[in-house]
């Protein structure tokens, strides 16, 4: 890894953002916010990797900004799920389905969009590094590595883990992509199992996690009684079509992610982290 490179990486992440963010101004496209997160995920992940755990050095209003975008970003996913639900099964999307969730992405979509408009971005990158002009890039990458199996590695087996933990081992598998061109090999071999240390097998199970991620969030948000309640008994039919179509696709996917072979192999035992819910409602949506 050399100095260089991650400096010239976290400057075409500002570019990207700061094109991304004239984007959105004129419209929450699907592609432009998850193509706009996306970067913003990758440049927390080079902040993490010189030392910044927390993020501080990554503009406050950029990550609210972040944050918001992913209200918008849930509820975008949702729609398309409920329409291509529908259209497998050849049935209609209840009115009053598309009516919450379309009220709901127009509010988040109107709020967000007057919150941009008011605190433009406009990011600039930092004159200097001095952060990384004394650093030992060396001892960097192998700390992100480190930090990273602490996300992924708990005491108990892959059957075991939580919703939550597995959110967690998501995250981290997502930050080790985004940096793994910086990352040298006495690094890369700290990863353990040993299948980890290939690119391509950590990219097929973040596939999984993903997927099951989103699973355990359209589930929760499905779940949310106040969104039964807004949309009424004559879409209950459907949405418990829906429901338990979700909850067979989650346990395909549970059993894919216990079946690999990067889940239940060299393990270490470590301590185990509080896990955080994966849980949003679709009617408790924050955007401060």
């Amino acid at each position: 890894m050399k100095q260089e490179d991650v400096i010239s990486s976290i400057r075409q992440r500002y570019l990207n953002i700061n094109n991304f963010s004239e984007i959105l101004f004129e419209g929450f496209d699907e592609e432009s916010v998850q193509l706009f997160r996306q970067e913003v995920e990758r440049l927390k992940a080079l902040f993490f990797l010189i030392g910044d755990k927390e993020g501080s050095g990554i503009p406050v209003k950029l990550l609210a900004f972040y944050r918001k975008t992913g209200v918008i970003h849930d509820l975008q996913r949702l729609r398309w799920e409920l329409i291509a639900y529908a259209k497998q099964k050849k049935v209609g999307v209840p009115e009053s389905c598309l009516a919450v969730v379309d009220g709901l992405l127009s509010m988040a979509s109107r709020l967000v969009s007057m919150d941009l408009a008011f605190r433009p971005l406009c990011l600039r990158e930092p004159g200097s590094w001095p952060a990384l002009h004394h650093a030992d890039l060396s001892k960097l990458s192998k700390a992100f590595v480190r930090d990273r199996m602490k996300a992924m590695s708990v005491e108990v087996s892959v059957e075991e883990l939580s919703d939550a933990q597995l959110c967690d081992t998501e995250e981290a598998m997502r930050e080790l992509l985004h940096i793994w061109h910086l990352l040298d090999k006495r690094a890369v071999g700290l990863l353990r199992p040993v299948a980890m240390t290939e690119r391509q097998a950590i990219q097929s199970q973040l596939s999984l996690l993903t997927n099951y991620r989103d699973v355990v969030l359209r589930i929760n948000m499905l779940q949310d009684p106040n969104f039964l309640f807004a949309t009424g008994q004559g879409a209950k039919p459907f949405l418990q079509a829906v429901l338990q179509e979700w909850i067979r696709e989650k346990q395909r996917l549970r059993a894919a992610i216990n079946a690999s072979p990067v889940s239940g192999e060299e393990r270490p035992v470590v301590r185990r982290r509080r896990a955080r819910p994966v849980i949003r409602s679709l009617t408790a949506c924050d955007f401060s």
